[in-house]
């Protein structure tokens, strides 16, 4: 099968390649160059999911990024179903359908609604938002069918379903009353339609007996999604299943009702828990070479506590509720640190508190607060952890300690400032042009450095 335009193959995770346009300028082809993965923080959670013979429905597949994910995932045994009307998307999947041999895949041309029949899909530059439309401008007509009717011939359970649909999502679930009534998925969809939460969708769900979960990235679990969660700008994708697949998803540490109760006290004092981690980090090795410092006073005690709290959130060897349980606790002692009196340190260390839990606005607002310039003084006189995990690693050698702080900086705000400098060139590029001149950057930094040079070699100088 060939494609209409000029393609080539994007290595993903899974030894995979999807094939997309050849042009930097589209989104799919960018992203998949700048990050060697999809932006989304749900396609991790997607692949620990996902097992050998389960069954995957995919609406909305575009290039197929979850499809190409899923069909590996679960093997010859498993199937999945992938629609995409789009004659761009559909050709490249078929393609990379092929180049990866997996011939468990069902790829169907086709788009759900309500209804049965045709419809006009308005195409645009970036194929991510092709949407049914009546409007003018370039289209083309595609078939429609219910998930009723798609699912008629589907003889095997569906454990995991895909709906991103660019505002038919709720029509589609009005042609779905058959398919839920045989089926118990769980089913991933956008929170957000236009600019609004898509609370017609989240009722939908919500009407049909399903519970509503969010990602919450700090544990790579599903947990109940509140109404604060719906205000997080930052939060795509949200979750829906009913109380047995819950409990499925429990059982296997996939997904956490609530936090657990915490113990009154600590086998370990803050203290010793930040010590022991400071010993495994080359730059906290160096920095604090006669020992990690202590917090100064009431609200130092407090500091140190909430450091030690988002460490212990942190550490795999936990039940998964007391570390939800930690990372809350450890959110809010951070927070009311930070209110009373911001400093550098406590600002990343709110950051990444805020990140594990899922408060990505948080974690900007900190992180744009602290300026271009860096006092290397300020970071010095009490503790602080870099506002990503990864980070604990970078090694200060080659490199000031102004580079070290700076590094941390601008690697948290490339990363997380944005899903993609795609998304947000004219705020992110000023940074990407620091990090381009800091010797300390890491490779996932040159590669974003790389990337932007490409398409805005201007910008970048």
């Amino acid at each position: 099968m060939s494609t209409p335009v000029a393609a080539q193959e994007y290595p993903i995770p899974g030894g995979l390649m999807v094939t997309a346009p050849a042009n930097l300028r589209l989104l799919t082809p960018y992203v998949l160059t700048e990050q060697g993965d999809w932006f989304e923080a749900e396609i991790s959670y997607f692949r620990r999911l996902l097992q050998p013979g389960m069954g995957v429905v995919d609406i909305g597949a575009n290039y197929g990024i979850y499809t190409l994910t899923a069909a590996r995932a679960v093997g010859p045994t498993g199937w999945v179903a992938a629609f995409e009307p789009g004659s761009l998307p559909h050709a490249c999947l078929g393609q990379s359908l092929q180049a990866n041999a997996l011939p468990q895949v069902e790829l169907r041309r086709e788009a759900l609604s309500n209804r049965t029949g045709s419809a006009r899909l308005g195409i645009a530059a970036n194929s991510e938002l092709n949407s049914l439309s009546n409007e003018g401008g370039e289209g083309e007509e595609v078939l429609l069918v219910t998930l009723d009717s798609a699912a008629e011939a589907w003889n095997r359970p569906v454990d995991f379903l895909k709906l991103d649909a660019e505002g038919e999502e709720i029509r589609i679930l009005e042609g779905a009353t058959h398919f839920f009534a045989r089926h118990d998925p769980l089913v991933m969809f956008e929170l957000r339609h236009s600019t609004g939460v898509n609370h017609g969708l989240l009722d939908g769900f919500r009407h049909r007996g399903f519970g509503l979960y969010r990602l919450l990235p700090g544990l790579g679990v599903l947990v109940p999604l509140d109404p604060e969660g719906e205000g997080e700008p930052f939060l795509l994708n949200v979750f829906a299943c009913r109380p047995a697949r819950a409990e499925s998803l429990r059982q296997a540490g996939l997904l956490v009702p609530e936090p657990a109760a915490l113990p009154a006290s600590e086998d370990e004092s803050a203290a010793d828990v930040l010590a022991r981690w400071a010993g495994h980090s080359p730059w906290a090795r160096a920095l604090w070479r006669r020992g990690v410092p202590d917090g100064a006073g009431v609200w130092g005690a407090i500091y140190v506590q909430g450091l030690a709290d988002l460490l212990r959130g942190e550490d795999p060897a936990r039940p998964l509720a007391q570390r939800w349980a930690y990372l809350k606790r450890a959110l809010e002692s951070l927070g009311l640190v930070v209110g009373i009196e911001p400093r550098p340190g406590r600002q990343f260390a709110l950051t990444r508190a805020a990140l594990a839990c899922g408060s990505r606005k948080l974690a900007n607002d900190c992180l744009w607060g602290l300026g271009e310039s860096v006092d290397v003084g300020a970071w010095v006189e009490e503790p602080f952890l870099p506002p990503v995990m990864r980070l604990d690693a970078l090694n200060p050698a080659g490199g000031t300690f102004a580079d070290v702080f700076a590094a941390m900086r601008d690697e948290s705000l490339v990363e997380s400032g944005a899903f993609s400098v795609y998304f947000s060139a004219k705020k992110l590029l000023p940074v990407l042009r620091r990090l381009a001149g800091n010797p300390l950057r890491s490779a996932e930094a040159r590669r974003r450095v790389d990337v932007a040079r490409q398409v805005f070699p201007r910008e970048m100088g």
